[in-house]
């Protein structure tokens, strides 16, 4: 009696039946119903080297599609991966894993989950997502599984198009993560309190890039709304230049961090263009507990390595986080200022720059941001954008 709407099921494992109402677009002659045991990676390269995976379909299995650890030199080519039950691609501590010009949709789970590089002594991965395309992604945990996932050193996901996911598009947090050129919309389609592109919580994230990107109609309204790029509970250093938001609720936000830069990106129909916050030093006590135990703990032992951000190589390649180590020096509940500095960017949205709770103190700069009407945007923005801004 459930089985009332075209896609439901039900399965009555007594009488080793299922029961399905299948699409109305699909003919019950047509139709293929895959029932798949199998929970085992398609491909699991461990410690494997110089493979190249081109050209498959990888469907209907229960667990990962495929999976690399300590492995070097494999390269995922050409591949559509869809009815997976976890995540299509899943790299941990491995080197030059390239996934190119696949397509990644209908996952329980997420899409490409990179876990590479070394944290301690910022040995880059060197590992790829580009040219892929992912949507529908996440059908069975909605929430933290996003289509591309970049945590570790040295990772990059560019000309990428994301679209039709409950959750975040891309999930990020390490150092020298490049994401770059992609384009992402329909994303963040249930939840509120998220970002199209995010990463959060640790002074230690820096070396980041989010530029070229075109980024639009991002859901939702749900609970505090959604973001574009969301550098949550004061990350700080990330570089965001030259991307293009269109109908993207808060789309540059910055949650109390330090270092930012927001150069040239082109804002229209945001609300606001770029939002500020200062919680790392407000005095309210879910903040407080955060700058005095979370943050000071990821500073001075970073990813639980042992190792301070204070030592090398983290303060030969980021001598800015000095800043940070002074403030807890002087004081073991510091409270640290917000700031970031914003250049050169196009201002098409009636909400432009926006300094929220507890900025006061903080230092910001800005220069030559230029409010624009609609009928400019040629001059700054590609065809194709333009044509999705004005015919959405």
């Amino acid at each position: 009696e459930e089985v009332t709407e075209p896609g439901d099921y039900c399965i009555d494992f007594e009488e080793c039946k299922v029961y399905f109402n299948p699409y109305e677009d699909v003919s019950v002659a047509d139709a293929e119903i895959i029932l798949s045991t199998c929970d085992k990676p398609v491909f699991a390269f461990n410690g494997s080297r110089d493979i190249t995976i081109e050209g498959f379909l990888i469907e209907a299995f229960r667990g990962m599609g495929i999976t690399a650890d300590h492995a070097e030199n494999i390269t995922i080519k050409d591949c559509e991966i869809c009815g997976i039950g976890n995540r299509a691609v899943c790299v941990d501590n491995s080197k030059n894993v390239v996934v190119t010009g696949c397509h990644v949709h209908d996952t329980g789970d997420g899409g490409v989950h990179f876990y590479c590089g070394d944290r301690k002594t910022l040995e880059r991965g060197n590992c790829v997502c580009e040219y892929s395309h992912f949507h529908n992604v996440a059908s069975w945990d909605r929430c933290y599984e996003p289509p591309i996932r970049l945590y570790g050193v040295g990772l990059t996901a560019h000309h990428n198009k994301i679209h039709d996911c409950p959750h975040s598009a891309m999930l990020f947090g390490g150092n020298y993560i490049s994401i770059t050129d992609n384009e992402v919309y329909r994303v963040v389609m249930e939840t509120g309190d998220a970002g199209a592109i995010y990463g959060g919580r640790d002074y230690t994230y820096r070396g980041n890039e989010v530029s070229r990107n075109f980024i639009h109609h991002v859901g939702s309204s749900v609970g505090m709304g959604t973001m574009g790029i969301y550098n949550d509970d004061a990350m700080s250093g990330t570089r965001m230049e030259n991307n293009v938001f269109y109908k993207v609720q808060r789309a540059v936000f910055l949650g109390g961090g330090v270092d930012f830069i927001a150069n040239g990106n082109v804002f229209v129909d945001c609300y606001p263009a770029i939002e500020i916050d200062g919680r790392g030093q407000s005095d309210d006590k879910m903040w407080r507990n955060m700058v005095i135990h979370t943050l000071h703990d990821r500073f001075y032992n970073v990813d639980g390595l042992g190792i301070s951000a204070m030592e090398e190589p983290y303060i030969s390649a980021f001598p800015e986080l000095a800043k940070i180590d002074a403030y807890y020096k002087a004081d073991p509940a510091p409270h640290i200022p917000p700031s970031a500095s914003m250049e050169n960017n196009i201002l098409c949205s009636e909400r432009k720059i926006s300094y929220t709770w507890c900025t006061e103190g903080g230092s910001f700069y800005e220069n030559n941001n230029k409010d624009i009407i609609r009928e400019e945007l040629a001059s700054y923005i590609t065809p194709e954008q333009l044509d999705v801004i004005l015919n959405s």
